[in-house]
């Protein structure tokens, strides 16, 4: 009876893990040079927020603007499409796309990205989707 308890445990523990790792996909440049993308990071103050991390700064997503390394950037385009959220853990995930051309005291950077960030539960998946299809019937 205990080794089905426990199996019972580790199947419900199991079902509960992400079923995709994170995605950082697309293209970074500053000044016209490419940059590595190194990890994605999410997070939350008042708004879930996004950080990817490069072999040469880190670019920040929060409250609609970009940052590069700290710094404020200024946008001629900022397109973004996302959704996120945080969990009881503190624990944060973030999904979308950013689609940018700004400039900054760096530089100029220009990125057309896909994140899917924190380890994504197939219930948050779910969420996600569904307040993506809410907002599309909004349009």
């Amino acid at each position: 009876m205990r080794a089905f308890a426990l199996v019972a445990l580790v199947a419900c523990s199991h079902r509960e893990a992400p079923v995709s790792t994170d995605k950082l996909t697309g293209t970074l440049s500053l000044d016209g040079v490419t940059l590595a993308l190194v990890e994605c990071q999410p997070a939350h103050a008042v708004h879930t927020y996004v950080v990817v991390r490069t072999d040469r700064g880190a670019l920040k997503f929060e409250d609609q603007q970009l940052s590069w390394s700290g710094e404020p950037l200024t946008c001629a385009k900022l397109d973004r499409s996302w959704g996120g959220g945080n969990r009881t853990d503190g624990s944060s995930y973030w999904r979308g796309m950013l689609d940018f051309d700004c400039t900054g005291p760096a530089g100029h950077l220009v990125g057309r990205l896909d994140l899917d960030c924190g380890h994504i539960t197939p219930a948050e998946r779910a969420d996600l989707d569904r307040h993506r299809a809410e907002t599309q019937q909004g349009r």
